[in-house]
């Protein structure tokens, strides 16, 4: 590429062509939960299943009297979990069929289900129990927690729990629910005080909570101490919370959409572009394995037109130098992937020109942390031929072409 060529696209580097950050893709679906397998198929409430990312989706409800609520995959096998009011079904065939697995009838409708990496399932709605048999039998593991609602109960990559209770704050074990141990409090404002409703890990010791009444909470050392974290908040109730390998954190609100924070909580900023207003009541957010997050809205299933979270072999790995690497496929039609990597937190803008020097996308343009990531690129409704995709971070700067073949 000549130098007059490389002058004029950056001269129009400041044209920018805004791409909403949601696009919709189950308007009538209602997600209080979604899980993933090893294939990449994703599941919902409904309960529903897609083979291709999110972008079409199938009701996979035969058999049953009405749809699921809660779903859950087992990491050893696959298998397929759902709560149907009060009852648990499991499926061994991607959904295509269920059958009745548990012999006890919960307490309450809504039971929601979390799997552990040993295959161990737990049920709990206003009651904890654990299966060791796909669900088949079922012991209440509740020495030490308070009776109350469990809003969430999660699984720490080492194995331990952390469970949420309504009106409370957390509870953690290191025995798989055998035993349970209050987790430092807060500092408590005045009533009514902590009410937990969402639980997520990122890196290390950093643990945080989406609390319906205090907001954001972060925590560096594992619950040990709490700092509450709201600035850019439109309010002080999360309901949802998701973390990419990254560090980006994703914070869905009772009533305001969806905010991310990439540096731990500190500052929030609105990612509320394509939400229609009728779908700013946030349930769930999750991050599926294309790197894609989804949003379960009052107004339907939303997913995020462009990755937030790298994919690759082994996940988010260090990076030792800047780089943006050639696309794949090239010549491409209409999807092609650039990835590149920071060996340093940089605000990066990556963005895709036209043969005459004009900007078509902008794929990227925010800080980041220091890792490799891939995003995708669609080219769709833009002609064949030759483009540029140039990448700026910090003091780097590197541009490659690529081709569309349509």
């Amino acid at each position: 590429m000549n130098t007059r060529m490389v002058f004029f696209m950056l001269v129009c580097a400041g044209t920018l062509h805004a791409q909403d950050f949601w696009e919709p893709v189950l308007p009538s679906g209602f997600a209080l939960s979604f899980a993933a397998n090893s294939q990449g198929y994703i599941y919902t409430t409904g309960f529903y299943r897609s083979t291709n990312g999110g972008t079409t989706w199938a009701l996979i409800n035969s058999g049953l009297q009405s749809g699921g609520i809660f779903v859950a995959v087992n990491p050893l096998n696959d298998d397929l979990f759902g709560s149907v009011g009060s009852k648990i079904f499991r499926s061994t065939n991607n959904g295509d069929s269920w059958t009745l697995q548990d012999s006890v009838t919960f307490h309450a409708d809504g039971v929601r289900l979390t799997l552990n990496n040993q295959g161990i399932l737990f049920g709990y709605a206003d009651t904890l129990r654990r299966s060791t048999d796909n669900g088949i039998t079922w012991t209440v593991i509740h020495s030490g927690l308070p009776f109350g609602q469990i809003p969430d109960l999660r699984v720490h990559p080492n194995g331990n729990l952390l469970l949420a209770r309504k009106g409370d704050w957390l509870f953690r074990s290191t025995d798989n629910g055998n035993n349970w141990i209050a987790v430092t409090l807060p500092p408590i404002p005045p009533p009514p005080g902590p009410d937990a409703d969402a639980i997520a890990f990122g890196s290390g010791d950093k643990v945080y909570v989406g609390d319906d009444g205090l907001g954001f909470l972060g925590s560096t050392n594992g619950g040990s101490s709490w700092t509450q974290l709201n600035n850019g908040l439109p309010n002080t109730f999360v309901w949802a919370l998701a973390v990419t390998n990254g560090g980006d954190i994703f914070a869905g609100m009772a009533n305001g959409g969806v905010y991310r924070s990439t540096n731990g909580g500190a500052q929030w900023d609105s990612i509320n572009t394509g939400l229609n207003s009728q779908s700013r009541r946030i349930y769930s957010l999750f991050i599926a394995p294309s790197g894609h997050i989804f949003a379960g809205t009052t107004g339907g299933i939303y997913r995020s037109a462009q990755r937030v979270s790298y994919v690759g072999e082994g996940g988010k790995s260090f990076a030792t130098q800047y780089s943006l690497s050639q696309n794949y496929p090239n010549p491409c039609n209409p999807n092609t992937t650039i990835r590149y990597q920071l060996p340093q937190t940089a605000v990066v803008v990556l963005r895709i020109y036209d043969i005459l020097g004009q900007e078509v996308a902008t794929l990227v343009n925010r800080e980041i942390q220091a890792g490799n990531y891939d995003i995708t690129w669609n080219a769709g409704g833009m002609a064949s031929g030759v483009y540029f995709y140039q990448i700026h971070a910090g003091d780097f700067v590197q541009t490659r072409k690529l081709i569309l073949i349509r």
